[in-house]
Parts: structure tokens; C-alpha cells; sequence
């Protein structure tokens, strides 16, 4: 506690050096807190000393140099920006941080360690996606206070808007310096920093030139970072950077010539992404302790030959949506470099690369593998490029049988595979040289003569695909099942993502025995497939267990033919964890279950159901599976035209609560559905309903039965639209001589009424005194509408309404009082008012004190608010001052 009183209280100093001394003895706890109390720190301009000093003091209690220096490297970037994890690996083996650190792999992975140990000590914080972090303005201020110290010597003025260069004290000493994301455009003629190591003039768009001497007395400088500034050519001074490591050009896209960096022998890191080079200069062979050449998506159309096969020590190679113009290997008076130069890169482990002509990889390679030291690639063949996120990644398109060496020899070390209208492919076991051992998401598109994935063939050993997690079928013409033959054991044992789409003769989804083996798939989607006739089928002979129990997500669209969703006997416990199910555009779907209804607690923890457009559906679910219901939180049902029944209660037991979770019910166009729900159900059901949607239902006379409005106590938002036989929102108030249940509604914040031409009313008085939370009431297009509030006998008229803030009354051309039998009322919270085409409207319920906060009065015409009957001439003065003319709305929003 003394050690928190000490840090002001300030949550961000408190946490900071708490997570710093965490596991640390009494002794050095009871050190902090002397150390906290005559502490005296160098004052940074508006900021408290409480905060200071905890933060430095955590700082102080990183246990490595490396971490301190990692650190302190974080505040050369932008205030507020992210900072790319990859950043500060290039800074860091471009200034030589890492003890014992010869490889960017190595580099890697402490620099991870060095995050984490940050991040725990909370001096930085989860960056806004992976391999990035952030580091909190208040720290970052802290850092560089810190690391302008003398024995640091940085300089770190980031975005400040400078115009000019800043004077820099005691430039002779400077080691880091960081003028990123300003505004100069012009730098001095040359900068006498014979101990600089980093110079970052990065997001500098209005620098264009470099003076030609700028670098000359520079000589120690190890990382220099220009990118995104619009540089058109490289200063001849740059060539006395002898000991430059790490040299960033992203995004310069007025750079050309880069002949000049050939000259810089020490160079490691060259990053040239998305820079305006056209044509890779032959003088960039020279660089033979290059690690990494990044020249992701640039105007590349030139590599000449014999330049990447000089990069011996080249670990990392990213060509990426650049050149892809590979000459054949052994070409005769060739331009341009061969894919086979590759080979000559031994340390080679990362690579990025586009080959667009097969032909270029179809000689064998003078290595047995040419790929086999990668760890991370990214590799394109034929086509075009293709983005992924996966590290192993291969993309083949436009390749027929048989399949080049330096092809097949990256399947089986690959982890994410896409396969794009390859000739002659129709499955799997017929290529003889995959057997997917260690691929994890395999995409088969547009492959037209395939038949089935997996075909088990007799001479053929059989396919693996243990680690498969991620398999999408697309656009396969002639696919008639996934799988036939028996399949290897464990074989898609781990399969969790199936998508298939656009497989028009596909019939089937999951055969018996199939459904039985994909025990860990979580996600199903179906789409576009015209003679699918049902998704899942157990009607072979199975063991009697349950089926499919990993299953999350269900997704059928746009299945014309499917008939049923299940097939056959569902086994007890099968699909209990799906929590999504969605279907649409199922016009033939009569039933989703062929063989009678599911066993109990199917489908107990599903959240969210969605049916669209399937045309012959008459129930959505069985009455019986109702009460198992317990986690559903959304319903939707549109479009469905022969729907006649949503809810059946009859089946509930004693004591079951009626879909304790609904939040949402969404129902659009469902002509032939006379209610929501059938039969009784307890008092406490629907406890959390909060959102109702009703458009286009044009049976419905009611809404709500009592029982259902008694336990809508919860419900926010009510909107109904196109409800032409709708009279009134509860059924019992269509009969006078019921009244609506008490304190129904009592919630409800925003009630929307639109083109409903059945109702003559809207509210009883009884039911309008409940509304208390009511702030938004529209009304619009309801051309039987004669009055909003009835009047009951026995119900004061006072505190209707209290929280109204918003009335819309719009086109209801028989409507004649707002309250019947009553000519004032006081709406206090009033703030706006709209009344648009209310002809027999006579007069509003407004007098002198009814609306002190209305703020806003809108109609199509003063003329129409003018002819009515006012209580007070005040009251119509009021208005007037107040009156806006408008357009008339097409629909409420």
C-alpha cells in the first residue's frame, strides 16, 4: 500500500511497477519504496513526478541490456501509431543488439522474448493485430527522456510537424536519431554525427532531394530508414556508409536507380517494398552478406541473371506480387534471372515468390530439394498472386499432370495449399506424389474434372491428411462426393473448417460413414450446390454414438434441391454445441429432419437461427424441441411463404422456462402466420427479450398473446412494417371487454408502426400509463388509424407517456385525436414533434405548460399545423417559432 500511496494513485504507475516487482523479495520491495520517496526526477514538461518516477524505476528493473535497448528503440516511432515487431528486429541486427545472434531466425526470437518480458512488465502494450505492439503515450515520454541521456544519446522528435531541420546539441555525440513523420523538405547539406548509428527520417512525404554530401561525415551509421519519403535518386555520400547493416526504401516511389547501395559491402537488411524500382541493378550481386531483400509488390520487370544466385549468406527473400517473369533454367542469351538461381541460396528459410510460367520450374533441380531448409514461404505458381496468411503457403493454378519436381517437391512440406483449375486432376490419390502429411488447409478451385477429393486407389499408399484442419471445395464441376474409398485411420481426424460452393453435382455432403469421422469439424458451409439433396445422412448402419459434437457453425445457401437437412436417425447427444444455424434460398426444404423430430437436448446451446427463403417450409422447429432451446439468442426468419406456425408451446413441461435467452426476433415476409406463438407459457419466460421485428406478415391480427406480452418486460424496440390484417399489438385488446396485462411493455424505449392499415387505435389508456420508458414513438402510413390513445374508464389521464422525447404521426388520414376524450396533455421530455398528412386531425393535446422542452416542429406545411385547433394562441405562437418545413419521408428509418 505505501508503495501505491507513493505513486499518487495513478493506475498506470501503479501497474507498471508492480508487474516490475513482481516475485521480487521484501527487501527489494521496501528498496522501491525508499527509492520512490527521495526520488527527484528530471522534470518532463506537464508531466506528475508520481508517474515518472515508477516508470523509470520499471525500466530500471528490466533484468538485460537487451531489453532496456529494445525498449528504448520503441520511442523512435510515431506517438500513438503501432509498431510492427518486425521494425525492431531489422533496428536491432542493424545496430548488432543481440549477443550471440547470427541469423534473423535467431533475431526473432529474441526479439518475441524481449516483447513478452515488455508487455508483462506492461511498458508495452497488445498491438492492434498480431506482430504488432504499442506503447502508451505516457511511457513512450518517459522512454525518451530516458534515452536522451548522455549515455543513450538519442534524439527523438517524431511527429512534431517540424518544417526545418532542428538544431541538434552536441551533434559529435549523438548515436540515435528519429525525425519521422514531419514536414521538411529540405536537410542540411551535410550533418557532422560521427557517432550516429540510427537515422530515422521515415513519413518525411515532403522530402524529395538529399543533398549529395548529407551522409559524408556519418561513417559509423549502421540503420537508415527513408522510407515513405519521395526521394528520386540516392546521394553519392551514401557510399561512405561503410558500416550501414539495415537500409529501409519502403514505399519510395519515385526511386529508380538503386545502383548506388551495390557500394554499401556491410549491408544485411535492403528493404525495397512497394518503391518505384523497375529493374534490380546487377551491382546489387555485390552484396554478399545480404540476410533479407524485401522487394514485396513493386513495378519489377528485370532481375538480370546471376545476381540472387551471388546472395550466398541471403536468408530471407520476399518478391511478392512483383516480378514473376522467370526465365527456364539453362536459356540460352537469357534477360532476365531463373528460379533455379534459388538453389544457390543454402541459408535460404524465408521466401516470397511469384514464378507466373510453369515451364520455368519444370527442369529437375541439381539438389535433391531445392526448398528443403524453408521455414516460412509464400510461393505462386501460374496465375496470379495470391495474398495469404498462412507461413507455409502454395498456390498452383493452370498446371496439368504430370507435376514439375520443384512443384511436388513443396506439397509435403507445405501447410496451406490452393489448387486452381489443374488438368487432369480428379483426385487426389491419382497425383502419387502428396500425401499431405503435413498440410493443414488444402482450397481445391475450379478443377473441372475432379471427382472426388479422396479416391483410394490400390497401388496407391494411402492419403494422410491427419493435420488437415481447413478444407474449401469451389466451382468443382463434375465433384460427385468428398470422399470414396476407405479412408486411412486418423485420416481428417482434425478437420474443422469444411466450405464447399458451387459444386452442382454434388448430392451429397456427409455420408454416414464420413459424418462418423469428422468428430472435430466446427464450422459447415454449403452454398450454390443445385442437386445437393440433404447435408448430413446416418441412415447406413453407424455405431450407435453421438455425431458431430464439435460443430459451431451451420451454413446452407442457395440448395434449390435439399429436401432435408438431416437424413436419417440422429443419434442421442449428436449437435449439441452448435450455436449457429443459418439457412437460405432452400426453397424445396420441407422438413429438417427426414426421419421425425430429434432426440431430447438437441440443439441445446444453439444461439443463433436464421432461415431465408425456404419456400415450402410450414414449421422452422418442432414443438417438442422448443424447451431445449435454452441458449438461443436471435431468431430470424424471412421470406418464407408457407410458414404457418413460429412457436408451439404445447409440448413444454411443467416448469420449463419458454427461451430463457431470446434477445432478438426478426420476421419479414411470412404471409401465412397467424401468431408468433402457440399455447401458454410461464410467467417467467422470455425474461431478456429485448428487440422484435415484424415486416410483411399479413395474417398476424395481433402481436402479442397476454401471456407473451406479460413477459415482454424487457422489450426496447418494437418495429412493425406492412402488417396489413394487424388491429393491435396484444391480442386481448381487440376484444374491449379485456383489459392488456399490467406492467407489460414497461421497457420499451422506441415503438415503430408503419403501413399497418388494420389498427383503428394503437394504445389503451391503461397500456399507454405502462410506457414509461417509451422516448420515441412512430406512427406513419396507417390510413385506418383513428386515434392513438383510447380512453378507458377508471384510468387517470395524467403520466402518459412521461419519457416521450420523439412523436412522428405521418400520413394517417383518418386520425382525429392524439387521446380520445382528452384535449391536454403534458408531455415534459417532449423534443421533437412531426405531423405530416393528418387531415381529420382536429387539434393537438398541447397547452401552455404540456411541452416545456420541445425543441423541434417538422410537417410538409405551416398551413397544415395552422388550421388546427389550438388550446391557447401561445401554445400555436409556440410552435410556429419553432417550425421547420421538411420533406415527406419515404420510409422511417
Amino acid at each position: 500500500m505505501d508503495v501505491a500511496k507513493e505513486c499518487g494513485g495513478l493506475p498506470l504507475a501503479i501497474v507498471t511497477l508492480g508487474r516490475a516487482l513482481r516475485d521480487k523479495n521484501k527487501v527489494v520491495w521496501k528498496q522501491a519504496l525508499q527509492e520512490l520517496q527521495r526520488s527527484n526526477p528530471t522534470n518532463i514538461k506537464d508531466m506528475n513526478a508520481k508517474v515518472f518516477t515508477p516508470l523509470e524505476m520499471s525500466y530500471n528493473y528490466l533484468e538485460s541490456e537487451e531489453a532496456k535497448s529494445c525498449f528504448l528503440f520503441c520511442c523512435l516511432f510515431p506517438e500513438g501509431g503501432s509498431i510492427h515487431i518486425d521494425d525492431l528486429i531489422r533496428y536491432g541486427m542493424g545496430e548488432g543488439l543481440f549477443h550471440d545472434v547470427n541469423t534473423l531466425e535467431e533475431a526473432s526470437g529474441r526479439v518475441h522474448t524481449l516483447i513478452d518480458k515488455l508487455k508483462a512488465s506492461c511498458l508495452l502494450l497488445e498491438g492492434k493485430s498480431d506482430g504488432w505492439v504499442q506503447m502508451h503515450d505516457v511511457v513512450r515520454d518517459v522512454a525518451i527522456s530516458i534515452a536522451s541521456r548522455h549515455e543513450h544519446a538519442f534524439l527523438v522528435k517524431a511527429g512534431v510537424g517540424l518544417k526545418e531541420w532542428p538544431e541538434i546539441e552536441n551533434p559529435e555525440k549523438c548515436k540515435r536519431i528519429s525525425l519521422a513523420n514531419n514536414k521538411f523538405k529540405a536537410l542540411p547539406d551535410s550533418l557532422f554525427c560521427p557517432q550516429l548509428l540510427t537515422l530515422n527520417l521515415e513519413m518525411n512525404d515532403s522530402l524529395r532531394e538529399i543533398p549529395e554530401s548529407f551522409f559524408m561525415r556519418m561513417k559509423a551509421l549502421r540503420v537508415l530508414d527513408l522510407c515513405d519519403t519521395n526521394i528520386s535518386s540516392l546521394p553519392l555520400s551514401m557510399e561512405c556508409l561503410e558500416n550501414l547493416r539495415t537500409l529501409w526504401l519502403d514505399r519510395c516511389r519515385e526511386l529508380k536507380d538503386v545502383a548506388l547501395i551495390g557500394r554499401l559491402k556491410k549491408l544485411e537488411i535492403l528493404c525495397l517494398r512497394k518503391s518505384g524500382v523497375d529493374k534490380l541493378p546487377k551491382e546489387i550481386g555485390q552484396l554478399t552478406n545480404l540476410k533479407l531483400l524485401d522487394l514485396s509488390n513493386t513495378k519489377l520487370e528485370i532481375i538480370p541473371p546471376n545476381v540472387i544466385s551471388r546472395l550466398i549468406r541471403l536468408e530471407e527473400l520476399y518478391m511478392g506480387d512483383t516480378f514473376s517473369q522467370w526465365e527456364p533454367k539453362g536459356a540460352k542469351d537469357a534477360r532476365k534471372t531463373s528460379i533455379g538461381e534459388i538453389e544457390f541460396l543454402t541459408r535460404l528459410n524465408a521466401l516470397d515468390v511469384h514464378v507466373e510460367n510453369i515451364n520455368c520450374m519444370s527442369q529437375g533441380g541439381s539438389i535433391s530439394n531445392p526448398w528443403k531448409n524453408l521455414m516460412k514461404f509464400h510461393i505462386c505458381i501460374g496465375g496470379h498472386y495470391k495474398y495469404g496468411k498462412a507461413q507455409k503457403f502454395i498456390k498452383v493454378e493452370n498446371i496439368s499432370l504430370p507435376i514439375p519436381y520443384l512443384v511436388k517437391s513443396l506439397f509435403d512440406i507445405t501447410s496451406e495449399l490452393h489448387l486452381v483449375r489443374c488438368g487432369g486432376l480428379t483426385n487426389f490419390a491419382n497425383t502419387h506424389e502428396m500425401r499431405g502429411e503435413n498440410l493443414e488447409s488444402l482450397t481445391i478451385n475450379e478443377c473441372g474434372v475432379m471427382e472426388h477429393v479422396i479416391s483410394v486407389e490400390e497401388e496407391a499408399p494411402p492419403l494422410e491428411f491427419r493435420r488437415l484442419e481447413k478444407l474449401f471445395l469451389v466451382r468443382l464441376e463434375n465433384l460427385k462426393k468428398i470422399c470414396i474409398g476407405p479412408l486411412a485411420a486418423r485420416c481428417l481426424i482434425n478437420l474443422r473448417v469444411l466450405e464447399v460452393s458451387i459444386c452442382k453435382n454434388l448430392i451429397n455432403i456427409l455420408p454416414s460413414y464420413l459424418v462418423k469421422v469428422l468428430c472435430n469439424l466446427e464450422k459447415l458451409v454449403v452454398d450454390d450446390c443445385q442437386e445437393l439433396l440433404e447435408v448430413f445422412n446416418s441412415e447406413d448402419p453407424v455405431e450407435e454414438h453421438d455425431l458431430l459434437t464439435s460443430l459451431k457453425k451451420l451454413k446452407l445457401e442457395n440448395l434449390p434441391k435439399l429436401s432435408s437437412v438431416w437424413k436419417g436417425a440422429i443419434p442421442m447427444g449428436s449437435l449439441h454445441n452448435l450455436e449457429e444455424l443459418y439457412v437460405e434460398g432452400c426453397e424445396s426444404l420441407v422438413s429438417f429432419f427426414s426421419n421425425g423430430d430429434p432426440p431430447t437436448g438437441f440443439l441445446g446451446k444453439l444461439r443463433i437461427f436464421s432461415v431465408i427463403e425456404c419456400m415450402k417450409l410450414t414449421r422452422v422447429l418442432p414443438s417438442d424441441l422448443i424447451q431445449g432451446l435454452e441458449a438461443l439468442e436471435e431468431v430470424e426468419i424471412h421470406h418464407c411463404v408457407d410458414l404457418q406456425e413460429l412457436f408451439n408451446s404445447r409440448c413444454l413441461k411443467g416448469g420449463s422456462v419458454f427461451l430463457p435467452q431470446l434477445r432478438k426476433l426478426d420476421l419479414c415476409n411470412l404471409p401465412m402466420l397467424t401468431s408468433i406463438l402457440e399455447g401458454d407459457i410461464p410467467g417467467d419466460s422470455i425474461p431478456n427479450l429485448e428487440a422484435v421485428y415484424v415486416t410483411k406478415c399479413h395474417n398476424l391480427r395481433y402481436l402479442f398473446s397476454p401471456a407473451l406480452a406479460q413477459c415482454a418486460a424487457q422489450l426496447k424496440l418494437l418495429s412493425i412494417l406492412s402488417c396489413e390484417k394487424m388491429e393491435k399489438l396484444i391480442m386481448g385488446e381487440i376484444c374491449q371487454s379485456q383489459l392488456p396485462p399490467a406492467g407489460c411493455f414497461q421497457n420499451l424505449q422506441k415503438l415503430s408502426i408503419h403501413e399497418c392499415h388494420g389498427f383503428k387505435s394503437l394504445f389503451s389508456s391503461s397500456l399507454a400509463r405502462d410506457l414509461t420508458c417509451l422516448n420515441d414513438l412512430i406512427v406513419q402510413n396507417c390510413h385506418g388509424m383513428e386515434v392513438i390513445i383510447t380512453k378507458e374508464e377508471g384510468v387517470a389521464d395524467t403520466g402518459v407517456l412521461p419519457q416521450l422525447k420523439s412523436l412522428r404521426l405521418v400520413d394517417l388520414p383518418k386520425l382525429t385525436s392524439f387521446y380520445e376524450e382528452v384535449s391536454i396533455l403534458n408531455f415534459h421530455s417532449l423534443e421533437f414533434i412531426s405531423l405530416w398528412s393528418c387531415r381529420d386531425l382536429k387539434w393537438v393535446p398541447f397547452g401552455p405548460q404540456s411541452a416545456p422542452n420541445l425543441k423541434e416542429v417538422i410537417s410538409e406545411k405551416w398551413t397544415e399545423l395552422e388550421e388546427l385547433e389550438w388550446s391557447d394562441e401561445s401554445v400555436k405562437s409556440h410552435f410556429r417559432s419553432l417550425f421547420k418545413e421538411w420533406f415527406v419521408p419515404s420510409q422511417v428509418m
